[in-house]
């Protein structure tokens, strides 16, 4: 059963599959470039190199030189402006192990241009040219109006000198009527060289997609899991990139039928971190999303050592699930857990609102 976790699906076509072979982009040529004038069209699949398609394609929406926009990129994914365009000299990535995956611009650059392949450039965004909407459910475990838990991204919206935001995990729920805690909660947690990860960490994001998240060694979920006889070692802060490939608009749409065919889709892009939706649909009963409900699918790599070109070799890795409550086991909680590519699903406040109200969840 676990093997079923961590298996990719058949669908995947074998382009995303095979090692992501990313062209050079030599310096001095195409002067065009320079000039915001070459990036691609929007829905177009990126050639070249996929991290000057980002910066030209900021250039181009800012109105600023090439240059101020390699900058702020670089600044957004953590890297020096240098690798931008010289990400090859950075170890080897492939994406499809977890041994090879560094926190670093090669790494930064296969990303981006797997979800360029998959969306086009239309959601590129640098820096505070994008909206940071707060809270984002992320998981909802559902049996009944007295039965259920949930699990929220927020943030205050407050950036740091970094250009980063803080986002934690907000969580709740009731087993049968009584407040549900992280005490109470099943945790389910990987543990990959020292470092103990549940998907419901605080960590910092830079603004903009992509976007360079850098998670602590010592989070707040560590004396939980140390309770639970998990031994938490101090170990440096790991980081991972993300790319949001998907923002539909949901509005107006029949809740159960969203929930249905994402049920039914829910790993078209590979593993999931957490089931999105984990309830029977028919519990929405007739309700429809309102104006302004949005749906957000991103890509993540597996996390890294924080800094320079640091990979997971020698990659040593354990998960684990304990049930101690009364709900059902959602579905594939661990499917993303070891895999060096996961998929993270999102709706924002507005939608969350409508779904509590429509399950009379308070």
């Amino acid at each position: 059963m676990i093997n079923n976790f961590i298996a990719w699906p058949s669908r995947l076509t074998g382009t995303l599959l095979l090692p992501l072979l990313l062209a050079a982009c030599s310096v001095g040529e195409d002067t065009a470039r320079d000039r915001g004038a070459g990036a691609a069209p929007d829905g177009a699949a990126t050639s070249g190199n996929p991290l000057e398609t980002l910066a030209q394609s900021h250039a181009k929406r800012a109105g600023i030189s090439v240059g101020e926009a390699r900058q702020a990129a670089a600044r957004q994914l953590g890297i020096p402006v240098a690798d931008l365009r010289n990400y090859q000299n950075q170890p080897e990535v492939t994406l499809v192990g977890t041994q090879g995956i560094g926190d670093n611009a090669r790494t930064a650059a296969a990303l981006l241009d797997k979800g360029l392949v998959q969306s086009g450039q239309s959601l590129l965004r640098v820096g505070s040219d994008v909206a940071d909407e707060s809270p984002r459910l992320v998981s909802l475990n559902f049996k009944n109006a007295t039965n259920y838990e949930f699990y929220l991204d927020s943030t205050d919206g407050t950036v740091n000198a970094a250009g980063q935001l803080r986002w934690d995990p907000v969580y709740g729920g009731l087993i049968k009527g009584n407040p549900r805690t992280l005490d109470n909660a099943r945790i389910c947690h990987e543990s990959v060289n020292g470092f103990n990860y549940t998907g419901r960490e605080d960590y910092l994001r830079t603004r903009g997609n992509p976007a360079r998240i850098e998670i602590s060694g010592s989070n707040k979920l560590s004396s939980l899991l140390q309770g639970r006889g998990v031994a938490v070692e101090p170990t440096p802060k790991v980081a991972l990139f993300e790319f949001t490939f998907k923002e539909q608009d949901i509005s107006n749409r029949s809740m159960a039928d969203f929930v249905r065919e994402l049920q039914a889709n829910e790993h078209e892009f590979g593993s999931v971190v957490h089931s999105l939706f984990t309830l029977n649909p028919k519990a929405l009963g007739a309700s429809t999303f309102p104006p302004g409900s949005r749906f957000y699918v991103h890509w993540q790599t597996h996390f890294a050592k924080a800094g320079g070109a640091q990979t997971m070799a020698g990659f040593q890795g354990t998960f684990d699930c304990k049930s101690e409550n009364d709900l059902d086991k959602p579905r594939d909680t661990l499917g993303a857990f070891m895999q060096p590519v996961r998929v993270r699903h999102s709706i924002n406040a507005t939608a969350w609102n409508a779904m509590k109200s429509a399950l009379n969840i308070p």
